[in-house]
Order: C-alpha cells, then structure tokens, then sequence
C-alpha cells in the first residue's frame, strides 16, 4: 500500500476526506460510528502533538524501525480486526461539526508543527518515542484508513 504522510503538502486531501465524512455516513467494517472515529482520530494527532500522555504498551520487537516498516508499510491491515484500546477511542466530548472542525484543525496543526519540528519526539503506545517524521507516515496511513473505512477517501 502506498502511503501518503501528513505533511503540509498533503494535509488538504485529508482535510478533504474529512468534510466528506457525516454523521450518517455508513462504515464498512469495524465499530466506531463516524464521530467517534473522528474524536479517534483528534485523540492520536493530540497524542502525537505530546497534548496526551499515554502508557508504553510496547516492547523491544514494537519499537524497532523494522516492525514499524512491516506494520505500516508491507502488511496489509484486516479490515475489523485491529481494535484500537479503549484509551485511544474516547467518547465525543463536542457534537459532531465541531469535532470535525477541531480534527481539520489539528491536521493542519500537526502538519504545521511537522514543518518545524521533524525530529520532535512523542509518545506512541506501541512504537515508543517516535520523530514527528515516522508520525507523518503513521497519520497518513492511519487517517486513510479510517477514511476509507468510511468511503470517503
């Protein structure tokens, strides 16, 4: 799968996807309805941003780079089968328009701080510290996928 990275050169296309993004939009696999999926989504930007602080669930094979390339880069991802933990999915705490609205602000937040920040390093639950450059990838593919989850992209 070819990746498209969060990037300030790409943010709009992801912006995009989410405008497109309802709350009767139908998913096509998985759990989340479409606005907790956004709140999803507004949760990991935070946390690559260093707004949230989250546990090291991983170990010394998750925080390799050779892990992180098959994970993101190689294999391809079972649709339904990979369930985020429930830290990670908070509830809504906005209706729905502002939650998007804050998720298009944080894309262009994480893309803005990626600018002027690349080797910046934060917290992933799994992967351990990462670089805002590896998060770009990590958001890029992430965003996608929920996004085609949705048909949106």
């Amino acid at each position: 799968m070819k990746i498209t990275p969060l990037t300030r050169s790409s943010m709009q296309t992801f912006i995009d996807a989410v405008d497109r993004v309802t709350p009767e939009s139908q998913r096509q696999w998985g759990t989340l309805d479409p606005h907790r999926m956004i709140a999803h989504l507004i949760f990991t930007l935070d946390m690559s941003l260093g707004k949230h602080q989250v546990d090291d669930h991983g170990n010394i094979l998750t925080h390799t780079s050779l892990f992180r390339w098959l994970i993101f880069e190689i294999m391809p991802w079972p649709k339904g089968k990979i369930k985020a933990p429930p830290e990670l999915t908070p509830a809504p705490s906005n209706d729905f328009e502002t939650d998007r609205r804050l998720l298009k602000e944080r894309i262009a937040e994480f893309a803005e701080v990626l600018e002027k920040e690349p080797a910046r390093k934060t917290r992933n639950p799994i992967f351990g510290p990462l670089p805002l450059s590896i998060w770009s990838r990590i958001h890029g593919r992430h965003t996608a996928w929920h996004m085609q989850q949705f048909s949106t992209m």
